[in-house]
Formats: C-alpha cells, structure tokens, sequence
C-alpha cells in the first residue's frame, strides 16, 4: 500500500492555520475526484483484515494456505451478528464508492473527459477492461486518466 505522506514524504493535508498536518494511521485520506475511487470492500475484506492479524498471532508459523482455510471456516461459523457488522461496514464502503464514482464522473465530465471518450478505457461493469479496451491499453502501454 502507499504511505501516509505527501510526496515529499512530509505532511499530508491542511491545519487550522494553513499549515501541514500529519494524517493519524488508519485515518482516511479526503478523496481526490481528480483520481478514480478506491474499490468498495466487501465483507469479507473486512473480517479477513481484522481475523488474519489475530490469526497470525496465533500461528506464527503458518502457511498462506493453512492461514486462508482457517479464515474460511471461521467465516462461515461466524454468528449473524457478528457477521452483520462486517456487512454493514461494506454497505457503508459501498455507499461510499458510489458517491465518489458520481464525483469523479462528473470531475470527468467537466474536464472533457466524458466516459465514452476514446481515450477513456471501456469498463465491463465488474472493473475490468472489455477485451478491445484491454488491447487499445496494452498496444498503447498504459492507461491513460
């Protein structure tokens, strides 16, 4: 993942008094429309996050593998309850994401850069890139925002 800071390696955002101010670990960075939205996470995003550190701890010594079936199985045993508070963190994200989506479109929008502009890749719906867009990509060497 990115680091907290600018890209100077130094402060992230604006105080009170117009100056720099450090971002708090785990404290979300003000969404820049200019750039596309992180993708919403699911639930199980959300479990795996926080059961995988407890895991770890646990078992030092285990594999990915065993760490993923043991994620998995106790997934699936986790009480409604439980398992309601990480849905409702990923509806919140949902939420989220589509708010973010309708400003980054609209940022596009004003710019020109409309969504069905030939240099905007074409999207299946599900974040890939249909199979023409994909190859207008790779023959151009990147994406292009």
């Amino acid at each position: 993942g990115g680091g907290v800071g600018g890209a100077d390696g130094g402060a992230v955002g604006g105080g009170a008094d117009g100056g720099a101010r450090k971002r708090r670990v785990g404290e979300a960075a003000e969404y820049d429309p200019r750039k596309a939205p992180r993708r919403a996470q699911t639930a199980w995003n959300y479990y795996t996050s926080k059961a995988r550190r407890a895991l770890k701890r646990e078992r030092p010594q285990a594999t990915e593998e065993e760490l993923q079936a043991l994620l998995k199985a106790s997934w699936e045993q986790l009480p409604a309850a439980e398992r309601s508070v990480y849905e409702g963190k990923a509806a919140a994200d949902r939420e989220r994401h589509a708010s973010q989506l309708a400003l980054h479109a609209s940022h596009r929008s004003a710019d020109g850069g409309a969504a069905g502009d030939a240099t905007a890749p074409a999207c299946d719906g599900g974040g890939l890139l249909s199979p023409p867009s994909l190859a207008r990509v790779e023959s151009s060497g990147g994406v292009r925002l």
